[in-house]
């Protein structure tokens, strides 16, 4: 069964100046309406009909609601982007202070001691004794500060791009850091295989037979079985070969007999 439509306009303006959205559809295909906003007296939840309204006086019908334009409908957008992320509800965006800084083109930002100066007639307003007639003292005071709020909007939206500017700056800083570490951490790694390296190879010589000071390099003969003639090793591994060419007759092993 298909869901029941209506003929009636989606909003209607009553002669009180309420405004009234049509919320719902009855079985019988008629509108049922839901004040848009707070009026004073009417509950929100209320649900009138076309006829109930009518009763009200109808002063305006529309059979399709407004799109928003311009500044309107940079405001609905960003409206509704902060109610898809609420942590960035006191955020202002890109849009918003670009809007700000065309409207505060030409205005030099505030100076400390201007700012100063609205916090004191702030904390004026908020301590002295409200009168129950109209209250000229505050009216003088936000009088005032109403013709400086231009260049303390000035001040704001300056801090506003400098923070952006250092966020921008810290992401740039970490994404050199990641980087950074990354190529420290590719150092380290070879680092500690040559150190491996260098371990395996000082074993290695640690394992192998080393000849005694003045011996011979080859074979470990050491300088008093040398032949005292010619002062070579008696197996010839000066001279790059096995036996000794030494003729000499004091050579024990194999010189002139």
């Amino acid at each position: 069964m298909s869901a029941p439509s209506s003929h009636d306009p989606v909003a209607v303006t009553t002669r009180d100046g309420a405004s009234w959205l049509r919320h719902a559809v009855s079985v019988d295909g008629r509108g049922l309406y839901a004040v848009a906003g707070a009026v004073p007296g009417v509950p929100e939840c209320v649900l009138a009909s076309l006829a109930d309204l009518a009763e009200l006086g109808i002063v305006g019908t529309a059979d399709v609601l407004p799109v928003p334009v311009g500044a309107e409908a940079l405001r609905f957008h960003l409206d509704r982007l902060r109610a898809q992320a609420p942590e960035r509800a006191t955020e202002l965006y890109p849009e918003e202070r670009e809007q700000l800084a065309e409207i505060l083109a030409g205005t030099a930002p505030a100076t400390a001691g201007l700012v100063v100066a609205v916090a004191e007639v702030l904390r004026d307003c908020w301590g002295h004794e409200h009168p129950k007639q109209e209250d000229i003292f505050c009216g003088n005071l936000y009088g005032w500060m109403g013709e400086r709020v231009g260049p303390v909007l000035r001040r704001l939206l300056d801090v506003e791009a400098e923070r952006e500017g250092l966020r921008a700056r810290v992401g740039e800083l970490e994404a050199e850091r990641h980087a950074t570490n990354a190529v420290l951490a590719d150092v380290t790694v070879a680092q500690r295989a040559e150190e491996r390296a260098a371990a395996r190879l000082r074993g290695l010589l640690a394992e192998s037979p080393r000849p005694a000071p003045g011996a011979c390099d080859a074979c470990g003969s050491l300088p008093e079985s040398w032949c005292p003639d010619c002062a070579a090793c008696q197996k010839g591994c000066f001279g790059g070969f096995d036996g000794n060419a030494c003729t000499h007759a004091n050579a024990s092993w194999g010189g002139a007999s």
